[in-house]
């Protein structure tokens, strides 16, 4: 196949959330430039790789590939590809818990919000969403994620506004259901159904529509979004004391995660902390695995004095007594 039509071949199942596809044309793609020894076209096979690896949740392979290309786009950018890898390292190094490695990667993203760059700046948004819950600064990343989607939406990447949409619910912020529904009615697709029965399971605290959308999510290649969905359903069904449901669902959802154990999300995080902490305890608690009780307290617009007993009382559920304890407890 033309190196061109594999190039679009590639980024339309990418587009369209198909990580399967995408992934193995991106692999031949790559097999195909490093036989062919074209180094400029190896750093661009890795990247789209990349791309497909982190969006998968697979972070190891994902920062290989993305190292890889960003070391052959120092030597030849000529697309002016290596800021949208930065961006991608970003989002992938949050997800591993290094907040301060996401930074320095979203702090050599350049552009801007219009103009020609429009295109590639939902992604920087989304980048900058995940790094700001990796510094646990929730508000903000839920934030970043509706900007996101309003951006792609203004860009006409209806996919892209749908996923950064749910990402804002994965983020512990509320999905916007009927912008979402109106996305994947138009659509079509399987991953954007799967985008919106995933939401609607998050909006009505359902775990029946999170389940589905795990399957469907996995069918797709989508590791991450299965393991939450998966994750977020068992926690659900437990509580509505479904305990076979909930069984079920967690030895479906083990594949999954298995794929993507070194991710951390809100979704994946602690069961204890999910369960266990009212929302602002948890907003509180993940702050306090990399801030001080007056940051936070100036963050969230709170006395020191109320920080400290949000936090005394999460301490007490939680069975710990320092912040240590809470970066250990969240897999930091």
């Amino acid at each position: 196949m033309d190196a061109e039509i594999l190039e679009a071949d590639c980024l339309a199942h990418l587009a369209a959330g198909d990580l399967r596809r995408a992934g193995v044309v991106a692999e031949r793609g790559y097999r195909q430039a490093v036989a062919a020894g074209a180094p400029a076209t190896v750093s661009g096979w890795a990247f789209f790789g990349g791309l497909v690896a982190a969006a998968a949740g697979h972070l190891e392979a994902a920062g290989a590939l993305l190292g890889e290309a960003v070391d052959g786009f120092e030597r030849d950018d000529t697309f002016r590809f290596r800021r949208h890898c930065a961006a991608a390292l970003a989002a992938v190094t949050a997800l591993g818990g290094d907040p301060d490695e996401a930074a320095r990667w979203l702090s050599e993203v350049d552009g801007a919000g219009t103009g020609p760059d429009r295109v590639s700046w939902p992604w920087r948004e989304l980048a900058g969403a995940w790094v700001a819950m990796s510094r646990g600064a929730q508000a903000d990343a839920v934030a970043a994620a509706r900007r996101a989607a309003d951006l792609a939406r203004a860009a006409g990447l209806p996919t892209v506004e749908a996923a950064a949409l749910y990402d804002a619910g994965r983020l512990g912020g509320r999905v916007d259901r009927k912008r979402l529904d109106a996305l994947a009615a138009r659509l079509g697709t399987p991953f954007a159904e799967a985008l919106a029965l995933a939401g609607q399971g998050l909006d009505r605290s359902d775990g029946g529509p999170l389940a589905r959308a795990a399957e469907a999510f996995e069918r797709l290649g989508q590791d991450l979004l299965a393991a939450e969905a998966g994750a977020a359903a068992a926690r659900l069904f437990r509580r509505a004391g479904r305990r076979g449901q909930a069984h079920l669902v967690r030895e479906r959802s083990a594949g999954p995660r298995s794929r993507c154990a070194s991710a951390r999300t809100p979704m994946l995080v602690n069961d204890e902390v999910a369960e266990l902490l009212t929302a602002r305890e948890r907003e509180v608690v993940l702050l306090a695995a990399h801030h001080s009780s007056r940051h936070i307290a100036q963050r969230l617009g709170l006395e020191v004095k109320t920080v400290n007993n949000h936090l005394a009382r999460a301490y007490a559920k939680l069975g710990i007594s320092s912040r240590a304890e809470v970066r250990a407890l969240l897999g930091q």
